[in-house]
């Protein structure tokens, strides 16, 4: 062997050498530095933990106020259904005075059924005597809730108190089919010669059949000989045949032995 290969050999067992003793140290010093990289994950300071337990009361306090939203809603809730109740179990009773103050009360909460409160509260208004009250009470319903169901029942009233405050009804100015019905039978007991014509209308024009039938009706009550011979015209085949039916069944409950 030359000098030359002895040297290159043991250069090759230097360099071995070097890589066994070193090998353990860097693999030593790569798992300490993954460790300390794990553990750095893994672990999270003072900061980090307050900023979660700030986060648990932020969502906590939420959910408390939450609750609260909805236990006051149920609060109301119960509010104006026991004022409902109250002032409806005064009616029965007679105790207009505190059943308009508990319709009132509901009224003003302006709640689901503030509508119904103002019609009740109008009602036992006028019950009370107080027609003045009782029409602005209906004026304010038709104002605030021109679409509430108790609309009409409200047109209705206001009819009934316009009349006992001495206030003739005006039945062609009613748009309503059944109001302009109500308003003509208001009418007969008060000035028959005014409502008759305004019958006679009604049974002749295009009108439902059932507006028709509630004017026969009001006709056959008033007992007249005006009404009595309307309802024979009627009876005798001058209009539909259910109109016709009807004025003959009218006949033999009011007309008496004259309509025979």
């Amino acid at each position: 062997m030359t000098l030359g290969e002895l040297a290159g050999k043991k250069l090759k067992v230097c360099m071995t050498a070097a890589i066994l003793l070193t090998a353990p140290g860097v693999a030593r010093a790569a798992a300490a530095h993954h460790h300390v990289v794990s553990g750095s994950e893994a672990w999270q300071g003072p900061d980090s933990q307050d900023r979660e337990r700030e986060a648990r009361d932020r969502e906590q306090e939420k959910r408390d106020r939450e609750q609260e939203k909805r236990d006051r809603e149920q609060e109301r809730a119960d509010r104006l259904e026991e004022l409902y109740d109250e002032g409806r179990e005064a009616l029965d009773e007679d105790r207009y005075e505190q059943a308009a103050t508990k319709f009132k009360q509901l009224a003003d909460m302006n709640g689901a059924n503030a509508d119904a409160g103002l019609y009740w509260k109008a009602y036992a208004e006028n019950k009370l005597a107080k027609k003045d009250a009782a029409l602005a009470t209906i004026a304010d319903l038709k104002k605030r809730f021109p679409q509430s169901r108790w609309i009409k029942d409200a047109s209705v009233l206001e009819l009934d108190v316009k009349q006992s405050a001495g206030q003739p009804p005006n039945p062609e100015a009613q748009n309503d089919e059944e109001l302009k019905i109500i308003a003509i039978q208001s009418l007969m007991n008060t000035d028959p010669e005014r409502a008759m014509p305004l019958l006679e209308k009604v049974l002749n024009g295009s009108g439902s059949p059932k507006e028709k039938s509630k004017a026969l009706f009001v006709l056959a009550q008033n007992g007249s000989p005006q009404s009595r011979e309307i309802l024979a015209k009627i009876a005798r085949g001058q209009s539909n045949p259910e109109l016709q039916r009807k004025a003959v069944e009218y006949l033999g409950l009011f007309g008496g032995p004259q309509a025979r």
